[in-house]
């Protein structure tokens, strides 16, 4: 701006230069003009006059332009600056165990040549964090209530040049075996020579390595339902602290029925309560039943960890630990299969699902009026069930969880007599939608229901193994390319079209979105072709931005992108080309393909797109739309 305001001087002085230069004597004196003698002036004489007076009434103009865009230009918010850095950060520990008490500490180092106004700092806290103190305390709401243990602010207002400091925040972390617990941070601030606000952002994440109570699971690995079995958990108090309003409880599957419990328990609750368990204390429950007839396949028990929280009465799941036992199946065997998984499958949004359901009778007696159904379970809007394509036309229905698919001997003939050594296969597909704000995936599960076994009336269920459909995250790269921002101003350089001989610069825009899972390895790549060069980094708001003369590839990478991260991540950077005569009349490439990998944290799964290249026709900036074939 400062060199605007400089070039705008330099021609008011080249301007009245030249202004003098007509009006002056042959001796370089400036005439009386008190006195003036009337000649005939020339026309070049009069032209020159005309041309000085409208350049005097442009730069007037531009002035008092700048004057009021300076006045009522709209606020900002801005991530770099070339004076300097604000460095923040925030100090966690990488790994603890449920119930630690952990310290994070969150700093600020005012880098830049000027002190920074306004200062104010956000945090968000990890889910699980129980806040025992904070130095310096956070500002109180304008209710008047202590601000809420999920996120909290500070105010600065001035930090000096040089000045540093810091946030202590204090507490116990509780949370599940496994899970990752983000703290996330950002710091709001104005230049004193500024008017526009300033922002940086920290993150930090702690893994919750062990629950302090210690867990191992007795019992059997496979059941016949005529079998009785039982199960012993053992649990023991593993640190060195007393954990008080301590809770295990007992999921049971489906079609298992309980006979005892030791210690007994009442009103058919499934779970025991400690008020306190010492360090080392060793505790047993044993749990005694029964599966039912109809039950099959693999059958989990999960036993879940708490403790009680004194303030709000809420347990905080500290282990959920699964147990399987394996039911011997009956003499209907059944699969399904979902675009060849069988347990769990990792999809992308708008895939089509191919699903296979086949069936058997390894039994010595004729099985009669047979329904198959696949459920589809928390599959709320997920699918686009105008897509379902069924050769057998089974009936689509709800169910109080989701949907299910049924067929009977009316649209499968073999359901309606599956004789010993018979099989049959129930093929059907069907498309996810392409978009979804849902985070989790849905469960399929067959079903079959048999009417008659040797031609006696039964009541028999057969389930098929369990398929959780889980989405890949909705990972996106947009990618553009402009010469003017959205405001009109010029942020590129050089002829537009661009022209044979000149050089052009534009800015590349890479933006990146991602709300359902975390992702790891992040990476966006490009290579610039041969007539292209490289003029450097614009911006950017995360990762590391590297460009490689030999190989001339430019490479954007960030480590992880959180999903409680609401802001996209962006970098930009410029490019220039200097069209030769071969070029004119052609629109040339800015960037070759685009292409991002990525690997998602809760599938496994590795995620990629390729988007196309950039060139000179810049659709995206609508002043220039339409103006980039090569001109002479």
């Amino acid at each position: 701006m400062n060199d605007k305001i400089q070039r705008d001087r330099l021609s008011s002085r080249e301007i009245k230069r030249d202004l003098k230069s007509i009006y002056c004597n042959a001796d370089g004196s400036m005439p009386n003009i008190s006195r003036l003698d009337h000649r005939k002036r020339g026309r070049i004489f009069r032209f020159l006059l005309s041309v000085g007076l409208i350049l005097l009434i442009l730069v007037g103009v531009s002035w008092l332009g700048f004057i009021a865009f300076q006045k009522y230009a709209p606020q900002t918010v801005n991530r770099l600056t070339s004076e300097g850095e604000m460095v923040f950060k925030i100090e966690a520990p990488e790994q603890a165990d449920s119930g630690d008490e952990v310290v994070y500490k969150i700093k600020y180092e005012n880098h830049k040549k000027v002190a920074v106004n306004n200062a104010e700092i956000n945090v968000r806290y990890p889910s699980g964090l129980k806040i025992e103190s904070s130095d310096p305390a956070p500002e109180v709401r304008d209710s008047g209530q202590e601000p809420t243990a999920a996120e909290d602010n500070w105010q600065f207002g001035t930090i000096a040049r040089g000045e540093t400091g810091e946030i202590d925040i204090k507490g116990k972390l509780i949370a599940e075996k496994g899970s990752n617990q983000n703290i996330w941070a950002v710091i709001y601030y104005t230049p004193s020579n500024f008017s526009s606000q300033f922002q940086e952002e920290a993150s930090a994440t702690t893994k919750i390595n062990a629950a302090p109570v210690a867990v191992v699971i007795d019992g059997p690995d496979s059941a016949d339902t005529k079998d009785k079995i039982t199960l012993a958990i053992k649990y023991k108090n593993t640190s060195d602290q007393d954990i008080a309003n301590f809770k295990i409880e007992v999921d049971y599957p489906t079609g298992f029925a309980v006979d005892s419990t030791d210690p007994e328990i009442e009103d058919n609750k499934n779970y025991w309560t400690d008020d306190v368990l010492k360090p080392n204390d060793k505790k047993e429950i044993k749990i005694s039943g029964m599966f039912a007839a109809t039950v099959s396949g693999d059958q989990e028990f999960s036993i879940k960890t708490s403790i009680k929280d004194d303030k709000t009465g809420d347990y905080s799941v500290m282990e959920t630990i699964p147990y399987d036992i394996v039911v011997a199946k009956g003499d209907l065997a059944i699969e399904l299969n979902v675009s060849g998984v069988k347990d769990v499958l990792a999809a992308n949004l708008g895939d089509e699902l191919k699903y296979s359901l086949t069936y058997s009778n390894s039994g010595k007696k004729d099985m009669e009026n047979l329904t198959a159904s696949v459920f589809f379970t928390n599959v709320n809007n997920l699918i686009d069930w105008s897509t379902l394509t069924d050769r057998y036309g089974g009936t689509l229905d709800d169910f109080e969880a989701g949907k299910v698919l049924t067929w009977t001997g009316n649209e499968v003939p073999n359901l309606l007599k599956l004789s010993p050594g018979d099989k049959g296969v129930i093929d059907f597909s069907v498309k996810i939608k392409a978009s979804t704000a849902a985070v989790a995936g849905f469960e399929n599960i067959a079903l079959f229901k048999i009417g008659k076994v040797g031609g006696k009336e039964v009541n028999i269920e057969n389930k098929s193994n369990k398929i959780m459909i889980n989405f890949n995250s909705d990972l996106k790269a947009t990618v553009y390319g402009r010469y003017f921002d959205d405001s009109a101003s010029a942020i590129g350089s050089g002829p537009i079209p661009p022209k044979q001989g000149e050089e052009t610069t534009y800015v590349i825009f890479w933006r990146l979105d991602n709300s359902l899972h975390e992702v790891d390895d992040v990476s966006l790549t490009t290579v610039l072709p041969a007539n292209v060069t490289w003029v450097g980094q614009r911006s950017i708001s995360a990762g590391d931005i590297q460009y490689n003369s030999s190989t001339r590839q430019v490479t954007w990478t960030i480590n992880r992108i959180p999903t409680d991260m609401a802001i996209a991540k962006q970098v930009s950077f410029a490019v220039s080309i200097t069209p030769t005569a071969s070029d004119v009349g052609k629109v040339l490439a800015l960037t070759g393909d685009n292409n991002l990998v990525a690997k998602d944290k809760v599938t496994g799964a590795d995620l990629s797109q390729a988007v196309s290249a950039i060139t000179t026709n810049i659709v995206t900036d609508p002043v220039v739309k339409g103006k980039g074939v090569v001109v002479k």
